[in-house]
């Protein structure tokens, strides 16, 4: 019996001190911040790098060529609604796509970026974006929702970059389950 309550006591001691080693935890204040250090010294500059070569002189009564814009057409658009029960399992997606056709007169790289937006003024918001020449580009975007939205209208600007010029076309796409 007295090995008994030599045992007890031991373990009510031992919990005794973790539960004051709890409390004095959650009783703590973090201290003052100490002070910043001295801030390092400011390295060196490097030598100035050689001027590059120099183009030749232009003719005189020649003017450069002008760089035309970039042309975007719309090749199609495709769209799709899912609905699987929404009350039941709160689900229903709208799919939208786009392809177009960009074309630059100077066969440069491009840049061609597609956006989306509810409105046809924005604001818009990012899909993709591409780098390459003339030809073909696609992108689609997806919305999920816990109930039918019926007929829904989206608008896309697709924008091609060919690193002067900037052109830009906005085409509205309507999905209706």
């Amino acid at each position: 019996m007295n090995n008994n309550l030599g045992t007890i006591a031991i373990i009510l001691a031992i919990v005794a001190l973790l539960l004051s080693g709890v409390a004095v935890a959650f009783n703590r204040e973090a201290g003052p911040e100490g002070e910043k250090g001295a801030v390092g010294l400011t390295g060196s500059q490097g030598p100035k790098g050689d001027t590059g070569a120099q183009g030749p002189p232009g003719q005189n009564g020649n003017s450069a060529s002008v760089n035309l814009l970039p042309t975007i057409k719309l090749v199609y658009m495709d769209g799709n609604y899912i609905g699987i029960m929404p009350r039941i399992y709160n689900y229903c997606k709208y799919t939208y796509g786009i392809t177009v056709q960009v074309d630059d007169p100077e066969d440069e790289t491009i840049r061609v970026s597609f956006y989306y937006s509810d409105g046809s003024a924005g604001p818009w918001n990012a899909v993709s974006v591409f780098y390459g020449k003339d030809g073909k580009y696609s992108a689609s975007q997806d919305f999920q929702y816990t109930a039918p939205q019926g007929i829904k209208k989206i608008f896309w600007l697709v924008e091609a970059w060919d690193g002067s010029d900037i052109a830009t076309e906005v085409f509205p796409q309507t999905i209706s389950p």
